[in-house]
């Protein structure tokens, strides 16, 4: 008799262990719900100075202490945004520079502002490898410890692919993973770098590029951008050509510009750089996109039938 209750006794441990341990297991694989799961992933090629890199990172700050974005994260609702960065160069050159945040509100996004202005650059050389710097950041949603109906890629940088990676390829099996990839081509250099993104790196439902003119302009793109993002689907059902920039940076006027952007090869009255029409038919000029987004240019027949053409 006394055997038989330490033999059950004994089952009886091992059954509180098992239970123990499947309890354990799922707390340790619980994931808290998002409406969003966010990877920022930063361009710091060899093609970014010191001072261009300060400005993303400026930029970043005060996009998660804009009231806007913060508003848009507070109304989204689902449990907040979760949110990561990531920076990258060339084709081994991708780093996890802050690990996921969780941001329900203005005290979280504002704490995330003070962690992301001590961001330190990883590289300072390597090309720019856009295909592995996708593969990467996408690496990033697994085990987590978030769920969410939507995973985005928000993929910043000013130049394209050129180590040779696939970059068509990988964005569309990524998209077909049920990612989604949004990009913001700070344009600098680059006249064509925002029909690039559009062509070759966005992807998903309602993916589209933010247009950031230069690197003094990228507060400006990311704020949109974040705001678009977190809103999304809704707000992004917004058209992204250029009746969308018209429309969201109409708040940007050629007295803001600086004087010395407005060298030799930037089009009168704005701060795009000019290309011969010849060039390409496909799309509208420089000039004729500074025509779609200066003010003074809304009454502008050219202007018009600019707008006609791009819809």
């Amino acid at each position: 008799m006394l055997d038989r209750f330490h033999t059950c006794l004994g089952w009886l441990r091992v059954l509180i262990v098992v239970m123990v341990i499947g309890v354990s297991g799922q707390v340790a694989h619980a994931q808290t719900p998002v409406a969003l799961e966010l990877v920022l992933s930063l361009d710091t090629s060899e093609s970014v100075s010191s001072a261009e890199y300060a400005l993303q990172v400026k930029g970043l700050v005060a996009a998660f202490n804009n009231y806007r974005v913060i508003q848009a994260i507070e109304k989204v609702g689902g449990g907040g945004i979760a949110v990561a960065v990531t920076q990258w160069a060339g084709p081994d050159q991708q780093e996890l520079s802050l690990n996921w945040h969780h941001i329900t509100g203005e005290e979280d996004a504002r704490a995330y502002a003070q962690t992301l202005a001590s961001l330190a650059r990883p590289y300072e050389d390597g090309g720019t490898a856009i295909a592995s710097a996708l593969k990467h950041a996408a690496a990033q949603f697994e085990g987590n410890g978030f769920v969410s109906k939507r995973r985005v890629i928000d993929l910043s940088g000013d130049g394209r692919e050129n180590r040779k990676g696939h970059v068509v390829e990988t964005r569309d099996a990524l998209v077909a993973s049920g990612i989604i990839i949004n990009g913001l081509p700070i344009v600098n250099e680059d006249n064509f770098l925002y029909y690039y993104f559009k062509n070759t790196v966005i992807g998903g439902p309602n993916a589209f590029a933010e247009l950031a003119y230069d690197y003094e302009d990228f507060t400006n793109a990311i704020i949109e951008k974040l705001v678009r993002e977190i809103g999304a689907p809704a707000l992004s059902l917004a058209p992204d050509r250029l009746k969308h920039f018209a429309s969201i940076h109409k708040d940007i006027h050629p007295a803001s510009i600086p004087s010395r952007r407005k060298a030799a090869g930037l089009c009168p009255n704005s701060r795009l750089k000019a290309r011969p029409k010849a060039i390409s038919d496909s799309y509208p000029t420089r000039c004729e996109m500074a025509a779609v987004l200066s003010p003074s240019a809304t009454t502008s027949s050219r202007a018009s039938s600019i707008r006609h053409r791009v819809r």
